[in-house]
């Protein structure tokens, strides 16, 4: 073959490698990115989470304490890491309760950089905040109201605007509608099974804490409304989802359906109730929502029996007025529901409009489990998940709780049951760890401080008394959800795309003209 036939088959070569070789990158930027491995944090249960503007990660729980003395306290904890640093040694930062009363929480932080945290205080819920830089001290956190209710679930929003979002699941508001002339506790009980159960009260506070709304209904059953999440979507809407049919606290009533209201005007008025029903004759449970990238919704849920342990997802795009037949989402089946009735599903929208399922289940093939995994969903299909935590000596992980940092950046907190670990007491059965995964937007800006606040902790004052009605709740119109997102990873495909065709059309040039070079001489 003489050297001229050989540049020609050397320039097709070349072609051939700036057509296919560009593509190599670009499967490589397909793959998920990887999540840190699980680092425990602390002794305790039921984390809540929440990440600031400059990145800063905030985690709450509830640890025992008084293993010195004969007292059993109830103390709320408390640990930071700042952007690209370490947690910091946990502090108890307020006292909640003695006798083993469990601390429920919620936490969120104002564009100011105050950290607010709702919590459970023997069965009342309250709330405190704290300078979000300064809440490593616990000189530094004041308890601003306490709703003086009581209940077990709660939940809380601070929205885009500063105003904070409350909802508390409160006892004995059905009994207002029960004329219990001669009737004793036990009669109540009998004739009324549900007459205990808990209905999901909504308050909110635009003026940093200092006055709250009057308390509003949101669920307004006779049937028990439990675990719920507020939640604000891309388009500015306020969400609050919940399980119906069923009340752990007072161990009553069976699970029903899955439902949410919604807000456009700030939490001011809401939706009629939205249901899924599930299909057949089980009823869904466990239930999480998200407004997804297009604004369109996702649901998702579990049955209330393992005869069909798969979790299933179902969209609407025309704000919960009809939905898609439900579907399972493939690779993994639900926990037991005899070990899950104090779990949740973790569902969020990160800011390229991707979906992140967090759950506790088993893989469907292998059967392993109970393991935490992370399930996406983009381009209209399941990706196959991310196992974060899984160990065979530990009984099983629980209650996923995620937040997105400001550069897409994931950031999730759960607990450990270790043997049993059902005592609140034994802190030793019970640990919470933390993993993230690295941010895709590096091109967005981080805060490196707050913008400094005058008076970060409002005096507190007087909740107006509850008088339970059943309040009427508007329906609203549906707003313009389209999102507009500047960067995603369909554009970081490209780029690498374009960019990989430059380099191989370099590398082939350099090639064309140094055999050339050599042809001439």
């Amino acid at each position: 073959m003489d050297a001229r036939r050989r540049f020609y088959l050397l320039i097709l070569f070349c072609l051939t490698l700036a057509t296919f070789g560009s593509a190599l990158p670009l499967s490589a930027q397909s793959a998920p990115a990887r999540w840190t491995r699980p680092q425990l944090v602390a002794d305790g249960w039921f984390p809540s989470l929440t990440v600031d503007d400059t990145d800063r990660v905030h985690i709450v729980w509830h640890a025992g304490g008084g293993e010195l003395t004969d007292r059993l306290l109830d103390l709320f904890w408390y640990t930071t890491r700042p952007a690209g640093g370490s947690f910091e040694t946990p502090v108890d930062v307020i006292f909640a309760a003695e006798g083993g009363y469990t601390i429920r929480s919620g936490i969120d932080v104002t564009s100011d950089g105050v950290l607010y945290a709702m919590f459970r205080t023997t069965t009342s819920h309250a709330i405190a905040n704290a300078p979000a830089d300064q809440a490593h001290s616990a000189q530094e956190w004041h308890e601003i109201i306490d709703f003086k209710n009581a209940g077990y679930y709660l939940d809380m929003l601070i929205d885009r605007n500063n105003v904070i979002h409350a909802v508390s699941s409160e006892q004995n508001i059905n009994l207002s509608s029960i004329d219990m002339t001669n009737l004793s506790y036990d009669a109540v009980r009998e004739r009324f099974p549900c007459a205990f159960c808990s209905d999901l009260i909504y308050r909110r506070s635009d003026d940093r804490g200092r006055t709250w709304s009057s308390p509003v209904n949101i669920s307004n059953t006779f049937e028990g409304s439990e675990r719920p999440k507020v939640f604000q979507g891309a388009s500015g809407r306020i969400y609050i989802a919940w399980s119906e049919g069923f009340d752990w606290y007072v161990s009553t009533g069976t699970p029903k359906d899955a439902r949410f209201v919604y807000s456009d005007d700030g939490g001011l008025t809401w939706s009629d109730t939205i249901i899924l029903s599930g299909k057949g004759q089980l009823h869904p449970t466990q239930f999480a929502l998200t407004e997804m990238g297009n604004g369109a919704l996702m649901g998702v849920w579990r049955y209330d029996s393992d005869v069909d342990p798969r979790i299933y997802f179902q969209i609407s795009e025309d704000d919960g007025k009809t939905w898609t037949t439900p579907e399972p989402i493939p690779y993994i089946t639900a926990d037991s529901v005899n070990v899950s009735g104090l779990d949740r599903y973790e569902l969020i929208t990160d800011l390229t409009g991707i979906v992140h399922l967090f759950a506790v289940g088993y893989d469907e093939f292998t059967k392993q489990g109970p393991a935490l995994y992370q399930v996406e969903y983009r381009q209209g299909r399941w990706i196959q998940p991310n196992r974060i935590f899984y160990d065979p000596k530990v009984a099983r992980p629980e209650w996923p709780v995620a937040d997105i940092g400001p550069q897409n950046d994931l950031h999730l907190a759960w607990f450990v049951r270790v043997g049993d670990g059902k005592d609140a007491a034994d802190v030793g059965t019970l640990h919470i760890y933390y993993a993230d995964r690295a941010g895709t937007l590096p091109d967005r800006p981080v805060l490196a401080a707050f913008a400094p606040t005058l008076t970060p902790v409002p005096p507190p004052t007087q909740v107006p008394t509850f008088e339970p009605t059943a309040t009427t709740i508007a329906t609203l119109a549906p707003i313009n959800t389209n999102v507009n997102v500047v960067a995603n990873r369909d554009m970081y495909a490209t780029q690498t795309l374009l960019g990989s065709i430059a380099v191989v059309g370099i590398v082939c040039l350099g090639i064309l003209l140094i055999f050339g070079f050599r042809l001439r001489s």
